[in-house]
């Protein structure tokens, strides 16, 4: 059963291999508090709730984790291991992570210069055509990004005693959905990601997820919290 004084010590381990991190309360940050205001106001208009506070999230090396889930030690375990694991990502040159990120709907900026740029002659409209990569067209980079995340919750989920085959298809299921913007063509091709960067794991000891996978099971030995059967990570059928 997970303890507070594991994931004190796996926050402390973090801290080592991320200096300056930062365990943030997503939900009264207000920093946080103001951008929900914004991406929360078409859900709002029709009289939806905005989940951008619920979901944890990290920037930079500061981590962002919904104040429930501080509750839930399991999930709070699972969140610090996914969660560094995109901090060690971005940790050199994080612009260009971001950048590649949210590429290729972020070509969607190109639209702002169109507003000037018609003024100019005919060649002005061409900007237009960048608001086609508004579409949720697949994103190879955000989907290795999280593939590689998410494997590591998947190991998270099933060194705590959890069965991960369910967490398995969820994962597929919001890679290749909204959530993700399609991050991912099809639910087979999410599938594919997920257990391409499990092996990656394995043979990677220098990748993010395997580094933050390490300090996480360095933790569970020395607390006894390891489960005397690990249950296999294994591709839905």
């Amino acid at each position: 059963m997970m303890t507070q004084a594991a994931i004190d010590e796996l926050i402390a381990r973090l801290r080592v291999e991320i200096p300056g991190l930062r365990i943030v309360d997503k939900d009264t940050d207000p920093t946080m508090l103001r951008i929900d205001k914004v991406v929360g106001f078409f859900p709002r208009l029709v009289g939806k709730t905005s989940a951008f506070l619920t979901r944890p999230m990290a920037f930079r090396k500061t981590i962002y984790v919904p104040s429930a889930v501080r509750l839930d030690l399991p999930k709070f375990f699972e969140v610090l291991c996914h969660e560094a694991t995109h901090i060690i990502q971005q940790e050199h040159r994080w612009w260009r992570w971001l950048f590649w990120y949210f590429s290729p709907q972020i070509w969607v900026v190109a639209t702002l210069l169109a507003v000037l740029a018609a003024f100019v002659g005919p060649w002005g409209l061409l900007p237009l055509a960048a608001l086609l990569a508004a579409l949720p067209w697949p994103s190879p980079w955000r989907l290795a990004a999280e593939a590689e995340a998410f494997a590591v919750s998947l190991c998270a989920w099933s060194w705590l005693g959890f069965h991960p085959q369910p967490m398995f298809k969820w994962y597929g299921g919001i890679l290749s959905g909204m959530p993700y913007y399609r991050a991912a063509r099809t639910l087979n091709s999410a599938y594919d990601a997920l257990e391409r960067f499990l092996r990656k794991l394995e043979q990677d000891s220098k990748s993010a997820g395997a580094i933050v996978l390490r300090l996480a099971g360095d933790v569970l030995h020395a607390h006894k919290l390891f489960p005397a059967r690990v249950i296999p990570v294994v591709r839905p059928a």
